[in-house]
């Protein structure tokens, strides 16, 4: 399945009132992520969501379905470490 498939997915399914899947937000991080040194690149590396998460592009893009829908994630999970087996989420 295409990373624009699985991201269609995700937003269908926050728009359905559900919190996106692990893969999904693997997904939509690493297709926004802004470099090593970012919350979405550790977010799509190991899973890791940290304090006061930042998308790393202001309030800029905020009203991207997709970036709702991963922000709902974040919020909904809450800052979390490493997640065992991240790697292994594939597409």
């Amino acid at each position: 399945m295409s990373d624009e498939n699985i991201i269609a997915e995700a937003v269908h399914s926050y728009q359905m009132g559900n919190t996106i899947t692990d893969l999904q937000a693997k997904v939509i991080a690493n297709a926004w992520h802004g470099g090593q040194s970012s919350d979405m690149y550790a977010l799509t590396s190991t899973g890791t969501i940290r304090t006061d998460f930042d998308p790393g592009f202001g309030d800029n893009r905020l009203d991207e379905p997709e970036i709702m829908a991963l922000m709902h994630y974040v919020h909904t999970l809450g800052p979390r470490g490493p997640v065992n087996n991240w790697s292994n989420l594939s597409w």
